[in-house]
C-alpha cells in the first residue's frame, strides 16, 4: 500500500513496536502520548521514529480497520520477525 500523504505525530493516538503475533505489549513496547505514567518528551521521540519508518517503507505497509473502526497502518520487517503499528486517532 501505498500511502497518499505521510503521517504526522497529531494524527496518532499510539504505537507499538516489537515482535508479530500477539499484540498485547508482551512482546514489544507501546508508545502513547496519553500515558501520564511515562516520559512525553521519550514517547514523542519513538513514536516520531516509527513515523519516519513507515513514511520511508509505506509502499510495503498495509492498514487495518479494527474492530472498534480505529485505523492501523503495520510494516512488517523483510524477515518477518518483528512489526511497526501506528494507531491513528479516531475521528
Amino acid at each position: 500500500m501505498l500511502l497518499s500523504t505521510e503521517i504526522k505525530l497529531d494524527q496518532i493516538e499510539k504505537t507499538y513496536r516489537g515482535r508479530t503475533g500477539c499484540a498485547c505489549g508482551c512482546g514489544g513496547e507501546y508508545y502513547d502520548l496519553n500515558d501520564q505514567n511515562i516520559d512525553a518528551e521519550q514517547v514523542s521521540k519513538e513514536i516520531n521514529k516509527h513515523i519516519k519508518h513507515i513514511n520511508k517503507n509505506s509502499e510495503r505497509a498495509e492498514m487495518y480497520i479494527l474492530m472498534d473502526n480505529q485505523v492501523c497502518i503495520e510494516l512488517e520487517n523483510p524477515s518477518g520477525t518483528s512489526v511497526t503499528r501506528i494507531y491513528l486517532k479516531r475521528n
